[in-house]
């Protein structure tokens, strides 16, 4: 294997036909020879020593081969001694290769060659052509490191590196080099600010020295290392130096680098402090206002008390939690509280209400007890864990008591009182919407049944509000199905013991299922809901076509009264609603009259003049019903344009049997004729009662003892529009 690594090795160096020759001309000589030997002859060329003859052409071509190549190569070989040296190598070795072969070949029974040895004999040779290879292999470290190699390792080092040969001499600068110390040094020492430094250098340990550079001396840091050849001697050395300028440079960048970045976090530093305050801030602010949420949220703005939603969830939670135990709901709504907004103001109305708060809060403020406002006048307590029905009413006639204490604003002294429903849990309701009901329930019979009071739930108030509700909910569809009917009682007139119609009021009823449902039942229901807005309406509507009717088929002029509840009187389109009616029936507006009650008056009388005195711009008249009851004063009687007065029924039952009640009637007699106005009794039943009327000087009388209230059809088939009797009140 060695033999033919070696023969490879020369071959491949053969790069031109005449280096080919070279080799190949030592390889003929020794077959010439061979070819004209007695030994060769005698055993033949081919025959057992094939083996021996092999290795001799081979000598004969590594030896040739070799010494060609060596003498080409040292042309380029810089060091003459060096080259000398090889030159005479050359020649020993070709001499001692022919000396061998001519032993070999024609004295075969020498030492070299002889059969105590065998062929052993030709590995003499071997000693020369390992020196030779040797020599082949580090011709390259004579003429320095390939440049192929020097370029792809050291020009890509950001260190300055130089190769210098065994003299010192350069041989090559890499990149960095020529940028820094130039191309212009011949010898490594010319580098050096002082030369001799070098010398006091180790090889492989690192330096600090001074070295000229392009544009001066500078100081860096150099290591070397030498390169030797493969028999141990030094061919060259590679310098490496890093200037210590740049390092400081760089120290100098690294420490505005480090200023800049220091300079960057403070300010960024400062930077998060202030997103950090900000963020505090804005934590703050959330925790602000999600306390002003919650207060949003779980109290009322104006009392501070729990709100609605609130109370609610309180209440529900009770009723979880505590479900084994008795709990009692009160709701709790001030009476006439409406008047106190619209006589003071609305000011003073929100101070009452802080007032009352304030002492529900500090009669309840260490107990089990949730208080909260539901909104307006109407407050809802929440008493846990009650031991007996008996201590809530204690508690109820407690809270009746504080709120009816007077409540003092600058000079003003207000007196307020209240309504109480109470439920009881679990008897009234297990579930917070039944409570609410129930409580709601027995809050608004108390108000029915005088206010000032407090009422425990009772099943028949939930059957009531059934009732009710159930009633409302028809009454809303009964225009759509037209069971709504105007009936009409006629009103007479007596003169010289004649009687006679003169005109008719106008009765709502209700027909439903074919029975008709008492006005006593659903009029109040009409006015507590606003239905009565609606009816109205149609009953103005209804009454104008009729009179227009009655007009045209009887050829003569029957007033027809119409009632107005004190909703219709506040209803802002109420002129609309009659000159509308007035205009599409064509009826006379003087046949039209109108009858409000003492009690829709006074709810606003100023109010009330102006809108009554627009009504009588379009030429109806203006009637009082149910006069000196309630509120009769001369004072609006003398502001409003009032065109007649009713006795109420009240007193007609009187006469008779009460002397006041007759001496009220008389006085409502005289107080017309002195006015000028007209004067109609109602409810008149008894010849006793129409006597006392008509003698006294009231000749207009409505009532049963006459005609009962009929529908349309009635009325005309009865004749009653063209009724005349006479003989009444004959002595």
């Amino acid at each position: 294997m060695f033999i033919f690594h070696c023969m490879f090795n020369i071959l491949r160096n053969i790069n031109s036909k005449f280096m080919f020759a070279l080799y190949i001309i030592p390889v003929i000589f020794t077959v010439f020879v061979l070819s004209n030997t007695s030994y060769f002859t005698n055993n033949g060329l081919f025959g057992k020593n094939l083996i021996t003859v092999v290795f001799l052409l081979y000598i004969s071509f590594f030896a040739g081969g070799t010494s060609a190549f060596i003498i080409y190569k040292s042309r380029k070989v810089n060091d003459n001694k060096y080259k000398t040296n090889l030159y005479l190598f050359v020649a020993v070795y070709a001499i001692f290769t022919i000396v061998f072969l001519y032993i070999y070949v024609y004295s075969p029974n020498t030492v070299v060659y002889s059969s105590r040895f065998g062929n052993m004999g030709v590995f003499t040779f071997i000693i020369p052509m390992a020196f030779m290879y040797r020599l082949v292999n580090n011709l390259d470290f004579a003429n320095g490191l390939p440049e192929d190699i020097i370029l792809n390792i050291i020009n890509s080092m950001n260190e300055s590196v130089i190769l210098t040969d065994k003299n010192d001499n350069i041989v090559y600068f890499n990149k960095k080099s020529e940028e820094v110390i130039g191309k212009d040094r011949k010898n490594i020492r010319d580098i050096f600010v002082t030369p001799s430094d070098f010398n006091d250098i180790e090889e492989n340990l690192s330096a600090e020295i001074y070295i000229n550079t392009k544009d001066d001396a500078i100081s860096s840091i150099m290591v070397f290392s030498n390169v030797c050849d493969k028999f141990g001697d030094i061919r060259g050395r590679i310098f490496i130096f890093q200037i210590i300028r740049q390092l400081v440079d760089a120290r100098h960048k690294l420490e505005k680098v480090k200023k800049s970045l220091e300079s960057k976090i403070a300010k960024r530093t400062r930077e998060l402090q202030e997103y950090n305050e900000k963020l505090q801030n804005e934590i703050n602010d959330r925790v602000s206002i999600e306390y002003q949420i919650r207060d949003i949220f779980c109290y009322d703005t104006l009392t501070a008390l729990y709100n609605r939603a609130y109370f609610i969830q309180e209440l529900e939670n009770a009723l979880f939690e505590d479900a084994d135990e008795f709990h009692a709901l009160m709701f709790i709504d001030l009476d006439s509280f409406k008047s106190v907004n619209d006589s003071l103001g609305h000011s003073y109305g929100d101070d009452v209400l802080i007032a009352i708060s304030d002492r529900l809060r500090h009669l309840y403020k260490y107990k089990s007890v949730i208080i909260s406002r539901f909104g307006g006048d109407e407050f809802v307590i929440l008493f846990k864990n009650v031991p007996s029905e008996t201590y809530v009413a204690t508690n109820a006639q407690t809270i009746l008591d504080t709120v009816k204490e007077p409540v003092y604003f600058d000079e003003a002294r207000i007196h307020v009182s209240a309504s109480i429903g109470i439920a009881m849990y679990p008897k009234d309701g297990t579930t917070k919407d039944e409570l609410t009901k129930s409580a709601d329930a027995a809050m608004y019979k108390a108000k029915e049944e005088g206010k000032n009071q407090y009422k425990f739930f009772q099943e028949k108030y939930r059957l009531d509000i059934e009732k009710e509700y159930d009633l409302t909910h028809n009454l809303l569809n009964a225009l759509s199905k037209q069971e709504l009917l105007l009936y009409y009682q006629p009103q007479i007139c007596i003169q010289n013991t004649v009687a006679s119609v003169i005109g008719f009021e106008s009765l709502i009823r209700w027909k439903k299922d074919g029975k008709l449902i008492p006005p006593g039942v659903f009029i109040p229901v009409a006015e507590k809901t606003n239905i009565i807005s609606d009816m109205g309406r149609w009953i103005i509507f209804e009454a104008c076509n009729q009179g227009k009717k009655w007009s045209d088929k009887y050829g003569k002029n029957f007033k027809i009264a119409i009632n107005l509840s004190a909703n219709q009187l506040m209803n802002p389109v109420l002129y609309d609603e009659i000159s509308t009616a007035l205009l599409q029936t064509g009826v006379d507006p003087s046949c039209m009259e109108f009858e409000i009650t003492e009690t829709s008056i006074v709810k606003d009388i100023k109010n009330s003049i102006t809108v009554l005195s627009m009504l009588k711009e379009l030429g109806i008249r203006i009637a009082v019903d149910d006069f000196g009851t309630k509120y009769s004063t001369f004072n609006y009687l003398k502001n409003l344009p009032v065109d007649k007065i009713k006795i109420d029924i009240s007193f007609v039952r009187g006469i008779g049997k009460n002397k006041i009640d007759e001496g009220i009637i008389l006085s409502l007699i005289s107080l017309t004729k002195g006015l000028g106005i007209e004067i109609i009794a109602e409810g008149v039943e008894t010849e006793e009662e129409l006597t006392f009327l008509v003698e006294n000087g009231c000749n207009n009388i409505q009532g049963f003892y006459f005609f009962a209230p009929m529908g349309v059809n009635d009325l005309e088939e009865r004749e009653i529009l063209n009724f005349k009797k006479e003989g009444i009140l004959k002595e």
